[in-house]
Parts: structure tokens; sequence; C-alpha cells
């Protein structure tokens, strides 16, 4: 089996990932350092985003109504909502256009 997609920018292990519903390509996956990523399948050379969540993420899913948004619950008891559309990594990098 060939891979088609890597995620390699998690310096701990990877906890969970999340496919979008509406597109399959795009994954959503928290580590154990604490950052979630988001990485679409359609781009494969593109970076994707990164962002930092200061602690554990409990877990995380996309929105079954909406191809563009994704919730993340963590551990601190707060949720942090994603809108791929407005999306900006924290790290400096990101989806083109």
């Amino acid at each position: 089996m060939i891979s088609i997609l890597s995620i390699e920018d998690m310096k701990d292990k990877v906890q969970a990932v999340a496919w979008n519903h509406y597109a399959p390509e795009v994954l959503l996956s928290w580590s154990f350092d604490q950052t979630v990523v988001l990485k679409d399948g359609r781009q494969p050379s593109h970076l994707g985003f990164k962002w930092s969540v200061m602690t554990d993420v409990e877990t995380l899913a996309w929105n079954p109504h909406s191809e563009h948004s994704s919730v993340v619950s963590i551990e601190d008891g707060t949720m942090k909502v994603f809108d791929i559309r407005a999306a900006q990594s924290a790290f400096g990098y990101g989806f083109d256009g």
C-alpha cells in the first residue's frame, strides 16, 4: 500500500484524526504535543494549518452540517471552533487562497 498523504509536523504521538464528511481528503488531527493540524490531501505539497491549543485535546469533530467548520474540546473545559475558510495558522503557514 502506498501512502498518499503524510502529516509529519507533530512532535509527539497523534491521538486522533477526523475526516471531513464533505471533503474526505481534508483531515483534522491532534497530538500530545498540544497541537491541532489541518491538512488537505488535494494539496499534498502544501503544509496545511497548525494551531497550538496549550493543553490536551479531549476530542475533535467536523460539523456534520457544514464542510467548513470543526470543533475541538479541550481539557481545560473550553471548546474551539475552526472555520477553514478563515483559517490562519498560529505557526505562520496555511493554505493558499
